[in-house]
């Protein structure tokens, strides 16, 4: 895929978006433009050994300028958020993470039920997701538990 630097006017976008997020002040950021992207944009996080070679370059944000030129510059604000807003950062590890998006729907079927509906469903059953990761986290760290527990009996016996 061939990558070229994107307008001045990308450019500034993606700072107005940026200043207005709570993202670390350490993170650098790239912004490439490429048509061969199947997506108006693509977020990517680079590798410690990029990171070490180009000094600290953390995000790598791709945009398809042919499809986001065509956008009205609500969306293009939009966009440039919705880019940002899949970097999240543990700053107790200053891990850097993308997160894939958290909705993926059909639109005839947000059509017909509405955002605020689906929004609902999808936020229950991701509850419904963690509370059952979280039971099942629980259980075998209990079982471990036991096991170091049954280890240690069998220990003191000798």
């Amino acid at each position: 895929m061939k990558y070229n630097e994107v307008s001045e006017e990308v450019q500034s976008i993606f700072a107005q978006v940026l200043s207005g997020t709570s993202l670390p002040k350490f993170l650098q950021f790239r912004l490439l433009s490429s048509e061969k992207l199947k997506d108006c944009y693509k977020v990517q996080k680079t590798n410690d050994l990029y990171e070490t070679i180009t000094e600290g370059l953390n995000i790598v944000i791709i945009i398809n300028e042919k499809i986001f030129d065509q956008l009205n510059p609500e969306q293009q604000l939009l966009i440039m958020e919705e880019a940002l807003t899949s970097i999240t950062v543990n700053l107790e590890n200053d891990k850097i993470t993308i997160e894939r998006p958290d909705i993926f729907t059909f639109s005839s079927y947000l059509a017909k039920y509405g955002d605020s509906t689906i929004i609902r469903l999808k936020e229950t059953v991701k509850s419904l997701v963690d509370a059952i990761e979280r039971e099942e986290r629980d259980a075998k760290q209990a079982r471990a538990e036991k096991r170091t527990n049954k280890k240690n009996k069998m220990s003191a016996k000798f």
